[in-house]
């Protein structure tokens, strides 16, 4: 959200407050995702108790 506010704010100002650009915040957010719920669909599965 961070990296959204600071993309917002550097286009009303003009300029980049943050230094990057929307191409690396959607980078950065698509990897972040994909390692995010990956790990977190993995520690969910491996908690996961079978039913008897």
């Amino acid at each position: 959200m961070a990296l959204a506010l600071g993309d917002g704010v550097g286009q009303f100002t003009g300029s980049a407050p943050l230094g990057v650009d929307l191409g690396t915040i959607v980078a950065l957010h698509g990897s972040l995702n994909a390692f995010g719920f990956g790990l977190l669909g993995l520690v969910g599965w491996r908690l996961a108790v079978p039913s008897e």
